[in-house]
């Protein structure tokens, strides 16, 4: 019984590591094949549930206009005046994501659209 239950116990740890693994590998973000109608200087932002292309152009200090597209078609979805939030410029930043209305940077800076934005 007890060479049984070692037996079962070792099973249940490869599965369980093997199941890991797998998981693990499959949790990259990679950046899709761009469509050929995205910008060159478009980035895509996203993750394992999909993302988007975004190009932001500066407008005036603290406003710019960017443009969103969709992950696989590379259909426009957004092009707004967008205003910057928690920062003087974006550049050298790294998006970290768009939720269908704000676009935000992993250093915690943020574009608000303008017609969303009280300030």
């Amino acid at each position: 019984m007890k060479k049984f239950l070692f037996v079962l116990s070792l099973v249940i740890l490869i599965a369980g590591l093997s199941t890991l693994i797998i998981v693990s590998n499959n949790t990259q973000d990679t950046e899709p094949i761009r469509p050929t109608s995205i910008p060159k200087d478009a980035v895509w932002v996203g993750g394992n549930d999909g993302g988007n292309w975004i190009k932001c152009i500066k407008v005036e200090d603290g406003i710019f206009k960017c443009h969103i597209f969709t992950e696989i078609e590379g259909i426009q979805i957004s092009s707004d005046q967008y205003r910057l939030k928690n920062a003087m410029e974006i550049t050298g930043l790294a998006y970290s994501s768009y939720d269908g209305d704000i676009i935000r940077f992993q250093e915690g800076v943020k574009l608000v659209p303008i017609d969303r934005d009280p300030n």
